[in-house]
């Protein structure tokens, strides 16, 4: 009996009818279909995994600087193309070498498992014809339960990194340098505008002074020649001129002194550099005052609605020039108005005052309102303007640790308004 009749014989005993036999089929057809869907899958993940090793390959051999793997024993895995390149060794010299033979740490300093960590910590890189001194920074290669399986070291020559250092260092130099420099221009900008109003400023005490003067060499030349002759009478009119003109004299001197003072005040870029308690409502008197005269108008022009005299923390000579600059800016929107008005007020908010100047002129152009501040940003026609003010303005109250924005108002016109530190915050 063959192999085959034993087999169809068992299979009948054992009652297998067709519905059996398509289940059986039906089995074997779906492990199979499994088996070509896992194999997709695996040479999907194939092809992921040799992209990525291939990434990784590439980005290491780009790096600039040196880059050292190696196992938990501190033999030397993996070395990239900068190793090889600053070393002059190739791969046979240096991969299953220890570590060692090529990073000496700094003194009584070694390479441990429990001290790998090294984070910016000069070392001595052995070249094959000459060392280098470099900044490595160390950490553990560990696996999934934590286990050290190795180091990972990344350096750049200390030649580079002073290099570096060396240009940031310039770099930050010549931006304070250019810094000081603009605002150094746009005071000088602005105080070509205040220089035209200082002679008419300087003229009405000069002139009291100098008719002054003569009326007292009048007097003088009259009692020279005429002493014998004159009499009580004329004597008695002199001696009671006399306080008049020496009080309107010393009132002039004194006009002239502190014109002269706060000009210097403006001007002079050494002049209180250093920060120091500012008493605010006299600097907006003395900017106000500075603004009004030298563009001849009145002070009516500018309303006020000051609180408490308080006093904050700041550079005198820098905030004045804010002052000036922003109360400059109203009057030029504000004169092309019918009925020209600035307000400027304070108010003390917790440990800031805000210190407010509205006018009711055009208001900021909208496409203006999110650049107020960026250099070069004008509305001003050319000539008239270098587009620095507000961006110095900015810089200057931020440096003091305050805040300066700009808003238009609902009714019209526009505010800036300047946040200060007070003195309880210092």
């Amino acid at each position: 009996m063959s192999q085959n009749t034993l087999l169809t014989e068992q299979l009948q005993s054992e009652n297998f009818d067709e519905q059996d036999w398509m289940s059986v089929l039906q089995a074997v057809e779906e492990s199979y279909a499994q088996s070509l869907e896992y194999q997709t899958q695996i040479e999907k993940q194939n092809v992921t995994i040799n992209e990525a090793h291939g990434f990784i390959s590439d980005v290491v051999s780009s790096m600039s600087d040196i880059l050292i793997v190696t196992d938990d024993d501190f033999i030397i895995q993996q070395v990239n193309t900068s190793f090889l390149a600053m070393t002059l060794y190739n791969e046979n010299d240096v991969l299953h070498k220890p570590l060692q033979n090529f990073v000496e740490l700094p003194e009584n300093t070694h390479f441990d498992k429990n001290t790998i960590d090294l984070q910016d910590t000069m070392v001595l890189l052995k070249g094959k014809k000459r060392d280098f001194d470099i900044a490595i920074n160390c950490n553990s290669h560990k696996s999934a339960n934590q286990q050290v399986k190795g180091l990972v070291l990344v350096g750049r020559p200390m030649g580079e990194l002073l290099h570096a250092y060396d240009a940031l260092k310039k770099a930050h130099i010549e931006l304070a340098a250019a810094k000081e420099q603009m605002m150094q221009t746009e005071k000088m900008a602005a105080l070509g505008r205040l220089v035209a109003g200082i002679a008419h400023e300087l003229n009405t005490p000069i002139s009291v002074v100098k008719g002054n003067l003569w009326s007292l060499s009048q007097y003088a030349r009259e009692l020279d020649t005429n002493l014998a002759t004159i009499d009580d009478t004329e004597i008695k009119e002199i001696l009671d001129d006399l306080p008049m003109l020496l009080k309107d004299t010393s009132s002039a001197t004194d006009q002239i002194t502190s014109i002269v003072k706060n000009l210097k005040i403006f001007s002079n870029p050494s002049n209180q550099t250093s920060t120091q308690k500012i008493d605010i409502n006299k600097v907006i008197q003395v900017a106000t005052n500075w603004v009004t005269s030298t563009n001849h108008i009145s002070t009516d022009l500018v309303k006020f609605s000051l609180g408490n005299n308080v006093h904050i923390y700041g550079v005198t000579g820098q905030l004045q020039q804010v002052l000036i600059n922003l109360l400059q800016n109203a009057i030029d929107v504000v004169l092309t108005m019918d009925d020209p008005e600035i307000i400027i007020s304070t108010r003390e908010t917790g440990q800031h005052l805000e210190v407010s100047i509205e006018d009711n002129g055009p208001g900021i152009p909208m496409d203006m309102l999110n650049c107020l501040f960026d250099p070069f940003t004008t509305t001003k026609d050319v000539g008239k303007g270098t587009g620095l003010g507000l961006s110095i303005c900015y810089q200057i109250i931020n440096e003091m640790g305050g805040e300066l924005e700009g808003w238009n108002k609902v009714e019209g016109g526009a505010i800036f308004q300047m946040k200060l530190p007070m003195e309880s915050t210092v």
